[in-house]
């Protein structure tokens, strides 16, 4: 029950222009809308709109697990997702690669997971987010863009929210001209360090 999606699992591959409109995605580990384990991937202009539901670990809107040099484009996630560990609006968990996420949407509700962020759960490489937006409603103790970073950098990111998230204050990677938005409050989210701080 690993590596569930409309695609179970690709490498090297390029997903253009799917619209998935409806239904239940479930699994175990490594569960997405769109692939549930993408390796070397291209995904662009995809849309989802089914739920997912990951019993375990690694689980996004549009994808669960993303490694290698893969790329996110254009892609939109309006499904409730459920899940255990690592869970995020558009991907669960991004590791051993390159990753590039720009220009995507995660408007949607997270009803249940941990290490959970609005965007994505957990990323443990090289990685540039920028221009992406959750815009929905988080479990208590989520993240408003990422749970945990090892390295990256996210820029031009927003976050509405209005139950309470944070921002990891700890992290190590870079955030620049970032927005979040907590119980109507906004907040900007820079590159100093110093600032960034838990509202919770």
């Amino acid at each position: 029950n690993n590596d569930y999606g409309l695609f179970g699992k690709t490498d090297g591959a390029i997903l253009k222009n799917i619209r998935l409109l409806s239904g239940v995605i479930e699994g175990d580990n490594r569960i997405g809308g769109i692939v549930g384990n993408a390796n070397n991937s291209y995904l662009l202009n995809c849309t989802n709109k089914a739920s997912v539901v990951g019993k375990n670990s690694n689980v996004g809107g549009i994808a669960g697990l993303i490694t290698g040099a893969s790329n996110l484009d254009a892609c939109y996630n309006y499904g409730l997702i459920q899940g255990g560990g690592y869970v995020g609006g558009l991907l669960g968990c991004v590791e051993n690669g390159k990753v590039t996420v720009k220009n995507s949407l995660a408007y949607c509700a997270i009803t249940r997971g941990s290490n959970v962020g609005g965007l994505v759960g957990n990323v443990d490489c090289e990685f540039l987010m920028e221009g992406c937006i959750f815009n929905g409603r988080l479990p208590s103790g989520a993240y408003a863009f990422v749970s945990s970073m090892t390295q990256g950098k996210i820029e031009d990111c927003l976050s509405v929210e209005n139950t309470g998230v944070s921002i990891n204050a700890g992290a190590t990677s870079y955030f620049n001209n970032c927005k979040y938005f907590k119980a109507g409050n906004e907040y900007s989210v820079g590159n100093d360090f110093s600032n960034w701080v838990d509202y919770n």
